[in-house]
């Protein structure tokens, strides 16, 4: 029951106040309900291991063995991972803007280049001329420029497919912190407070890195549309 009390509470609040036809909110809100679905399976199956126990009169021995299967739980994770990472990267609407810095930049002839997109925003009074760059690239502290590209992880002849690459990590993130998460709660409280804790600091970096002036003052990557995750984090906290 709890389990359900704490998805509503964060459920409720996003499709409330955030928007919901940004592809972060989509994402967060499929990863919420996914994860806490297996959850669920994972408790009824244990419910009803002690229902039938208690049905032909034996005492109860809580046992792992009576939930989901270990299995079956990372067969999800995995599928969650795929999904994430591949909607990561395939998405049109998932970018990373970076500011053209040429002084001579004709934005009429390099326009017409394939697969580019370009944008002119003012910022501080000035236009500022973006092109719309997909890379398999994040934010590492201590890496030169603060990013660190998963292609330079591929020989040269291979990074044309280092998406399969991004995917793999996605995956690696996604079943490592819901199994941390598994077993942070073993302790009451702990796992929410840790939690807590965690969306803090995530709300600050996703709402930063969308932001263009706080993403160029603090030499981070600017995202559009990730600073409407603040909402589905601050409804997480």
């Amino acid at each position: 029951m709890g389990g359900i009390i704490i998805i509503l509470g964060i459920l409720i609040p996003t499709l409330l106040f955030a928007d919901l036809n940004k592809v972060y909110i989509r994402l967060m809100i499929l990863c919420t309900v996914w994860l806490g679905g297996i959850g669920f399976i994972d408790d009824y199956l244990k419910i009803r291991a002690k229902r039938n126990a208690k049905a032909k009169g034996a005492d109860y021995k809580k046992s792992d063995s009576d939930g989901l299967a270990g299995k079956f739980k990372i067969v999800g994770q995995v599928m969650l991972g795929i999904i994430v990472g591949a909607t990561l990267y395939f998405n049109p609407n998932v970018v990373v803007k970076r500011e053209v810095q040429s002084s001579g930049f004709d934005k009429t002839i390099v326009g017409k280049m394939k697969n580019l997109h370009f944008d002119t925003l003012m910022v501080d009074g000035k236009q500022r001329v973006f092109v719309d760059a997909k890379q398999v690239i994040t934010t590492i502290p201590f890496v030169k420029n603060h990013e660190f590209n998963y292609a330079k992880l591929l020989p040269k002849s291979l990074e044309d497919y280092a998406y399969v690459l991004y995917i793999l990590i996605v995956i690696f993130i996604v079943t490592a912190v819901s199994n941390g998460a598994n077993i942070t709660d073993g302790l009451d409280g702990l796992a929410t407070g840790v939690s807590a804790i965690i969306a803090v600091c995530l709300g600050i970096f996703a709402y930063v890195s969308g932001n263009i002036r706080f993403a160029e003052y603090l030499n981070i990557m600017y995202i559009p549309n990730l600073a409407e995750l603040s909402i589905f984090i601050a409804a997480l906290f």
